[in-house]
């Protein structure tokens, strides 16, 4: 099959994946083959110039979340991380220009080749805790998965950071939010912020609270979080604990 993607992104013209959704359980599920593997990739990103803001947002932090989590992966390599780290670049430095001003062509183009750098690093990294939780709370309360994405990146990436500190920290320096001279810890506590700022610009939700989020609902999203296989690669052991924390500061 040929791939002609719209939005930037989820990466689904280089990746391998299918994700099956059942309202009527709740359930959402990643499965993976690789004859759906698309032959042909047709990437241009004038098609996705007419996005919506609201789109553009959503699509684009997903692309940031894939690119981020691979990075981070505990099944990364060289290759990836090379892959993962300069499409976090990509998407950080233009996602808010495409957003601003949707006929920016430049802006498009870089987040555009952003998305796909992060499908080919997820492709093979996989992703982490974000996706663990993102596809139970999404199905649960019918929101898109790229604003929940968007919604619980930062608050996992602090959850991450004892653990990825100089992986931020060395996107941190890329960015030039910090210069080489800091420590490791407070360049990645700078790129934390840097994520929540952006999240912020883009109007997205502060908090789950906001769009359904209930904390009875809590134990039976993290159960369906656990049964995820993207907490195996997350870079920190998360528990039920764990995911039931970051849910709660989500309220």
């Amino acid at each position: 099959w040929i791939a002609v993607p719209t939005t930037a992104g989820s990466g689904a013209e280089v990746t391998r994946n299918a994700v099956l959704s059942d309202p009527a359980s709740g359930r959402k599920q990643s499965i993976r083959n690789d004859s759906w593997t698309a032959r042909v990739a047709v990437v241009d990103p004038v098609l996705t110039m007419t996005m919506p803001r609201r789109l553009t947002a959503q699509t684009g932090m997903d692309a940031l979340t894939h690119a981020l989590e691979a990075y981070t992966s505990r099944w990364a390599t060289p290759l990836t991380d090379c892959l993962a780290l300069e499409a976090a670049v990509l998407i950080c430095r233009n996602l808010y220009s495409a957003y601003r001003k949707g006929s920016d062509r430049e802006a498009r183009q870089q987040v555009m080749l952003g998305s796909l750098m992060a499908g080919m690093a997820l492709n093979n990294a996989r992703a982490g805790a974000v996706h663990a939780l993102a596809h139970p709370v999404g199905i649960r309360y019918g929101i898109p998965h790229g604003m929940v994405c968007g919604i619980l990146l930062p608050f996992v990436m602090e959850f991450n950071l004892t653990h990825a500190a100089e992986k931020y920290a060395r996107l941190a320096r890329e960015l030039g939010i910090v210069s080489g001279d800091g420590g490791a810890e407070e360049a990645a506590e700078r790129l934390l912020h840097f994520v929540r700022a952006l999240k912020q610009r883009l109007e997205l939700p502060a908090r789950l609270g906001e769009v359904g989020l209930e904390e009875s609902d809590i134990p039976e999203l993290v159960e369906a979080a656990l049964e995820s296989g993207s907490l195996a690669a997350n870079i920190r052991k998360a528990g039920f604990a764990d995911l039931e924390e970051i849910l709660k500061k989500n309220l």
